[in-house]
């Protein structure tokens, strides 16, 4: 295509916008006359009913945008208020002591954990968790096969005791963990929340420190000596 011809094909796009935005004008001016003519061809009464209904129109939506912006700051506030006494109020689990956890052999195990409630609202234990690990490389994040749905209260101040079920060692694997070759570590998460939220829940970790033979050792907080 020459140059030529180039300008002459801006030169009719130019024509065809500045036509499509004559024909916009002329079409918006014959609505606007349209409608002047319709309003003074009515009668006075006419023409004040629809200056006040409009006015009425205008007004109801002027407050209900008012109305939804007020709507708006107020439950804002309401979840500020309620995030500050949530805060210093909400329950809070903490793990106070485990009672006989030891290394079974061909059965399942228990032991039984003492859990306070350092908040100042009851707490409500929803699911309890454990799981054994043995092996030489501990996972970043334990794994729960088995969760237990339980429903018990914690008052404030007031100790419970949670019984967790733990799984049984073979022989193979208990005379490897006497002789240090693999780690038994224990992971236990427990959910609960305080009536207004699901609180994060408890989680603690022990692992079984070897001290002499046959066997005999004791249960330790993970990260104190491992």
């Amino acid at each position: 295509m020459s140059a030529s011809d180039q300008l002459n094909e801006r030169k009719k796009k130019r024509h065809r916008r500045r036509s499509k935005y004559q024909h916009a004008r002329r079409a918006l001016r014959r609505y606007f006359k349209g409608l002047a003519y319709w309003w003074w061809a009515q009668t006075l009464v006419t023409r004040l009913q629809l200056v006040f209904a409009g006015v009425v129109a205008f007004s109801t939506s002027a407050y209900a945008l008012v109305a939804i912006l007020q709507w708006s700051a107020m439950r804002g506030q309401l979840t500020v208020m309620q995030q500050t006494l949530e805060v210093p109020n909400a329950a809070q689990l903490v793990l106070a002591e485990i009672e006989k956890l030891q290394l079974t052999v061909g059965q399942e195990g228990f032991f039984t954990a003492k859990i306070q409630n350092v908040g100042r609202v009851p707490a409500r234990v929803t699911q309890i968790a454990v799981h054994l690990y043995v092996r030489r490389v501990m996972p970043l994040t334990p794994v729960y096969r088995r969760r237990g749905t339980i429903s018990q209260p914690i008052a404030p101040g007031v100790p419970a005791s949670l019984m967790f079920h733990v799984k049984a060692l073979n022989p193979k694997k208990f005379a490897a963990v006497c002789r240090g070759e693999i780690t038994a570590r224990l992971f236990g998460e427990v959910s609960y929340n305080d009536g207004f939220r699901e609180a994060p829940p408890l989680t603690f970790c022990v692992f079984w420190k070897a001290r002499a033979a046959p066997c005999h050792g004791e249960w330790m907080a993970c990260g104190a000596d491992t």
